[in-house]
């Protein structure tokens, strides 16, 4: 799989209705649809012969099934990993849905449990269970269309193969929902699938120019890939961003990489890094010391890092080192330009790059330059799997070292990570003392929810 993927984006240059009709008049192929699926607004794919969820009943007199703490019990739940519980909960989610389009708060309650559900179910490969959950909160209970649940639709199906199905359910959820889902994983994996005029002819338009030149190189277009090129240089500043561009010379500098064409591959990077100029240092009238300043880049850093990416990929390490040590070996980088994560993402690309190689110490001391907990918990991740449990207690003590960061609840998957870690590698007793750590986050978190509701006048239970 190519690393020029474009993080989730709209088109925001092809107006609604045009993308309708193109939608629409797509025919669709060796796909046949249940009879039963027409009943419904959305075409979410089920097997018609599984029963189909139903409320649980036995929790109703149990349970205070306001949204509100609905919502607090599955994403106690999801956290926790326990899927099949948070399932069965969430789904008395619809008991509260409000009659009134003006009870914002209820909506939003209920779509966040929605999300919460169905998104760990597909980041657990559970593709099935989030279909059905799906067909029961948007079909049967007609909870109101949610954009983050189409879009984990989308993105499940695609990432199964099942791309036909995702094309009708992506259809439907365009005429039937006042939204049009992040379509970014059904367009490349239809282009990865050699569906490319099919993907070109649903989703062209607007920053997609980057993935359909990408495309078209991939699959021989040669012609088609400089045609879309062209047209993107010359309006580039009438209605694309320059990100667009820059991207579209990544595109060209990987696929050269990929013909073993490296000197032509290097002159497109040169070509990308062309946005950079030297800056004089304050303390360096004359020049001589070369400090690199970046120009006024859109998402500066996810270039970068896309550039960084695919020369290490090639073998051009000495490249990337030299790139990354001018970008983030000193303080010259005008950090304001990108956001914070793609930042700490540049360091976690050379830090996963020094697991490789081998270099263990350096990527520790590359974390310790940050100081951010995404490279942190990036380097912890790296030594529990490479079984070096007492160097990655080391790295979590230094993520919590400071008095504003304490454990929070949301650090829990952290530290289920090191108990997994000290288990396989049969050190029990620092495994328990990691989960007693989960059981004080988790009942300090249950014990906040508590003291909230109880201010505001309302019960909580967990």
């Amino acid at each position: 799989m190519s690393l020029l993927r474009l993080r989730s984006a709209l088109s925001l240059s092809s107006p609604i209705f045009q993308l309708r009709r193109q939608v629409s008049s797509l025919p669709l192929q060796n796909h046949t649809t249940p009879s039963s699926a027409a009943t419904f607004p959305f075409a979410i794919p089920r097997d018609p012969s599984s029963p189909p969820l139903t409320l649980p009943t036995d929790l109703i007199s149990k349970f205070d099934y306001t949204a509100s703490h609905v919502l607090a019990k599955v994403e106690v739940l999801t956290d926790l990993s326990n899927l099949d519980a948070a399932a069965e909960y969430a789904r008395l989610a619809v008991l509260s849905v409000p009659k009134s389009t003006k009870n914002l708060k209820t909506k939003t309650q209920i779509a966040e449990t929605c999300r919460l559900v169905i998104g760990a179910m597909c980041r657990k490969k559970r593709y099935e269970e989030a279909y059905e959950l799906f067909h029961y909160f948007f079909n049967v209970n007609n909870v109101e269309p949610d954009f983050d649940c189409c879009c984990y639709v989308i993105f499940a199906l695609s990432n199964q193969g099942r791309l036909d199905e995702a094309i009708r359910f992506y259809r439907r959820t365009v005429r039937y929902a006042h939204f049009i889902p992040d379509y970014y994983p059904l367009m490349n994996a239809l282009i990865d699938a050699g569906r490319i005029d099919e993907a070109y002819s649903l989703f062209f338009g607007g920053s997609t120019y980057p993935v359909f030149i990408r495309g078209f190189l991939a699959h021989g277009n040669m012609d088609k890939a400089n045609e879309l090129f062209q047209d993107l240089k010359q309006h580039r500043d009438e209605s694309y961003s320059d990100h667009d561009f820059e991207m579209s010379q990544v595109a060209y500098m990987e696929h050269c990489f990929k013909q073993g064409k490296d000197e032509e591959a290097m002159e497109w990077y040169r070509s990308v890094l062309a946005k950079y100029s030297l800056k004089q240092d304050k303390d360096d009238e004359q020049g001589t010391v070369a400090k690199w300043k970046p120009k006024i880049w859109h998402k500066p850093a996810e270039t970068v890092n896309t550039v960084l990416e695919v020369l290490l990929k090639y073998g051009k390490k000495t490249e990337a080192w030299s790139l990354f040590d001018k970008l983030c070996g000193n303080s010259d980088i005008e950090k304001t330009e990108a956001y914070e994560w793609s930042d700490q993402e540049t360091r976690r690309i050379m830090i996963r790059e020094c697991f490789k190689t081998g270099e263990i110490s350096k990527a520790m001391e590359l974390a310790r330059k940050e100081a951010k907990a995404g490279c942190y918990t990036t380097l912890v991740e790296r030594l529990v799997r490479q079984g070096m449990m007492s160097e990655a207690e080391e790295m979590f003590n230094e993520i919590f070292s400071s008095s504003d960061r304490s454990p929070r609840y949301s650090d829990i998957w952290i530290h289920r990570m090191m108990v997994d870690g000290f288990a396989k590698e049969g050190r029990f007793d620092d495994a328990h003392r990691f989960v007693n750590k989960i059981a004080d986050i988790s009942l300090g978190h249950a014990s906040r929810l508590v003291h909230c509701s109880s201010s505001t006048g309302r019960d909580f239970l967990i």
